[in-house]
């Protein structure tokens, strides 16, 4: 099964990076991607966050795991979040357009890859 990693990077006012992806208008998601064949799933977090938004994120809290369907395969995502962070957002990848931080209440506005993530959230088993 394809596995992809997504981190939620919480700032000073406990909002949460989004990013809008290039490939379909209006999609947003945390930063994140593919893990790579034989990369371990923490340093597939920080390497996928550092190529779409420069930023360096140390420190990564496991969330949750899920599996998803994207288009008609299963993909096994793990979710991480972090306040843990240096540097400043440049998007690097062709495929970011746009960033956002948003606060847990609006994850409802937004795709489902988003709106998971807000269960664990609202668990309160997650200290960053």
């Amino acid at each position: 099964m394809k596995k992809f990693v997504r981190v939620l990077i919480a700032n000073e006012h406990d909002s949460y990076l989004i990013i809008e992806e290039k490939r379909s208008k209006n999609l947003w998601n945390f930063p994140g991607g593919k893990v790579e064949k034989d990369e371990a799933i923490v340093s597939s977090c920080i390497r996928e966050v550092f190529e779409e938004t420069n930023l360096i994120i140390n420190d990564v809290k496991f969330l949750f795991k899920n599996i998803f369907a994207i288009n008609g395969e299963r993909w096994m995502g793990y979710y991480f979040i972090t306040k843990n962070v240096k540097g400043s957002i440049k998007l690097k990848e062709e495929k970011s357009i746009n960033y956002n931080y948003i606060l847990p209440a609006e994850f409802a506005n937004y795709d489902n890859f988003i709106v998971k993530a807000l269960d664990y959230l609202k668990g309160g088993d997650v200290c960053v």
